[in-house]
């Protein structure tokens, strides 16, 4: 007998994922230069304040512009690869 496989439980076994909102949440909580720009341009329910974000990046001197693609964002549902995570926590050090 056969089941379907949810499209989740598929990718995890392909390469293994996780939460994006969580996983920027929980880097927010162990580094506070992070976690000051993070709770400034992402509410609890994983909305972004493209606007806050766009003028966050713009405003840190770091040689590039950019310009919002959209006017609303959330994190939630979206997943990254292990791999993305854990560059991303080297990137902070972790």
């Amino acid at each position: 007998m056969s089941r379907k496989l949810k499209v989740q439980e598929l990718e995890s076994r392909i390469a293994p994922s996780v939460g994006l909102f969580g996983f920027l949440a929980g880097l927010a909580e162990s580094d506070a230069g992070f976690g000051a720009v993070f709770n400034t341009v992402v509410d609890q329910d994983g909305n972004v304040d493209v606007g806050a974000a766009t003028n966050a990046i713009n405003g840190a001197d770091l040689g590039v512009t950019v310009t919002p693609v959209v006017s609303s964002f959330n994190l939630n549902g979206l997943v990254i690869p292990d791999a993305t995570a854990a560059r991303i926590l080297a990137a902070f050090g972790g």
